[in-house]
């Protein structure tokens, strides 16, 4: 027979807990399709099912080696095989400030995160910190303070990867404001007036 894996393509990286789907088609000469034939098997979990394509979301963390195997009528048996990487995503999550926050110019803001992957293990320090008004990163770990963003709004990101290339990143967002500046200018201050005089008020206002 004639065996191809046809889905997916080999070093695919599979989500875990996710369906994984694996197809094929089987033709020979004398018989002509077996795909309905097709046995799939992983070297991690055993048999995973019979056809031209079949499911699983119950692979483990790992590489897995599939292999097809089919066998035509005259007890001829081809077999092929790919490899696939089941990886879980990392978590991460912003602790501190809370969403919305509003800080002045030049304050110290810290940040702080968690991050950890069913793989492995706790990555806080793996953190990258970005912001979406300032070039480069911020910082990286599980804490940082900044104290050097402009003015506006700032969208936070905290990104992290784990050993396998998967990425995750949760967002928030700071404003960064300077408090407006008033100054009365006119009348000074204690001036006296004749009752009923008008009395002229003048002020400043500037922002930064």
């Amino acid at each position: 027979p004639v065996l191809t894996i046809t889905a997916p393509s080999s070093g695919t990286m599979l989500e875990r807990g996710a369906p994984a789907t694996f197809a094929g088609t089987a033709t020979d000469a004398e018989d002509g399709s077996l795909a309905t034939s097709i046995h799939w098997t992983s070297d991690l979990e055993g048999a995973l099912g019979t056809g031209a394509s079949v499911s699983s979301s119950a692979l483990r963390s790992g590489s897995h080696t599939i292999t097809a195997a089919v066998t035509d009528s005259a007890g001829k048996q081809v077999t092929t095989s790919i490899t696939v990487i089941v990886n879980a995503s990392p978590t991460v999550t912003i602790t501190a400030p809370i969403h919305g926050t509003v800080f002045s110019p030049g304050a110290a803001i810290g940040f702080s995160a968690t991050a950890s992957d069913p793989e492995d293990g706790t990555i806080t320090s793996a953190i990258v910190w970005t912001s979406s008004l300032e070039s480069g990163p911020l910082g990286s770990g599980g804490a940082i303070s900044v104290s050097t963003l402009r003015s506006g709004t700032h969208a936070i990101t905290a990104a992290v990867t784990d050993t396998n290339g998967k990425r995750t990143t949760t967002q928030i967002t700071v404003v960064v404001n300077a408090a407006p500046t008033v100054a009365i200018s006119a009348p000074a201050t204690g001036a006296t007036y004749e009752h009923r005089a008008a009395v002229t008020c003048t002020a400043t206002a500037n922002d930064t």
